[in-house]
């Protein structure tokens, strides 16, 4: 398999994302995916996988927050076989596939471990596959979530879904998250350092004037840059208490640092090196004022 450099990839991705396509065609091509919540193994392997993180194996009744669900509303309807009283899946546009054939091979797969609704099985709409399970699927981003009741929700998560909010909304978008956290909620969130070209650091290598504009923001690569330290910098300024549970290293940095931006050659190799990141938040107790 032929490998494309790096700026090959931006470029095409440039010119491709202003042509006048579909998303659901590019991710047919293989060119702009967001997820892969659409397959059944890999919606129950990350809902569960952040269950898990959570403590919450085998605490039924509670709300369920999923920020970027990206492909499907697959996480609402696992939610609910596991016994949630309701889930609030949070986008900043409409991804999430309609299909219903995408659904019955999630309750088929559900139901062969035991997760069977019949009451879902039989739904005839996607709409009604979201009342049947207690979902509210949000697509307004920022604004969506201003519309959930403070204090409402026990459970937030998401994967690979926090570095591509745009950097200028991702404190605002915090502050909404702990806003509608419980004081006694949990945060389970997974955040992929890497970039969106070739999974390296290649991102790093651009000024932030020139990253931050709309031009390159709308191209289909975009991340918002942060590394570990400055995430945990901002989660406990927006009035969390962060806990890493786990951390994936590049063996080496994959970009010599020399040759990414100034910005980023003083950073320590070794945080350079995290390319992926497993943490846990919950409210900070005091210090912080809603």
């Amino acid at each position: 398999m032929v490998r494309l450099p790096w700026q090959v990839k931006v470029l095409s991705k440039i010119v491709l994302s202003r042509l006048p396509v579909s998303y659901a065609t590019w991710k047919r091509l293989g060119l702009f995916d967001s997820g892969q919540m659409d397959q059944p193994e890999y919606a129950y392997k990350v809902f569960t996988h952040h269950l898990r993180q959570a403590g919450l194996e085998n605490r039924p009744d509670l709300v369920m927050l999923e920020l970027g669900p990206g492909d499907a509303v697959s996480s609402g309807l696992i939610a609910h076989l596991y016994g949630m009283r309701h889930s609030y899946l949070v986008d900043h546009q409409p991804q999430a596939s309609r299909s219903l054939a995408v659904y019955r091979r999630l309750l088929d797969y559900m139901a062969q471990r035991g997760h069977r609704d019949l009451d879902l099985e039989a739904a005839d709409s996607f709409e009604a596959l979201l009342s049947r399970s207690h979902t509210t699927y949000l697509i307004d981003g920022l604004t969506s979530l201003r519309q959930i009741p403070a204090a409402s929700v026990d459970f937030i998560w998401s994967q690979v879904a926090l570095e591509m909010v745009r950097l200028r909304e991702l404190q605002p978008i915090l502050l909404e998250l702990r806003r509608v956290l419980r004081p006694n909620g949990i945060c389970s969130h997974c955040i992929d350092l890497s970039d969106l070209m070739v999974r390296s650091l290649n991102n790093l290598r651009f000024s932030q004037s020139l990253w931050e504009s709309e031009f390159m923001a709308n191209s289909g690569f975009y991340t918002n840059r942060l590394r570990l330290s400055q995430y945990l910098e901002l989660f406990q300024r927006t009035g969390y208490q962060a806990e890493v549970v786990n951390l994936e290293y590049w063996d080496r940095l994959p970009v010599p640092q020399q040759a990414l931006h100034p910005d980023y050659q003083g950073f320590p190799q070794e945080e350079l090196r995290v390319r992926e990141v497993d943490l846990l938040l919950r409210p900070l107790s005091s210090g912080f004022h809603e």
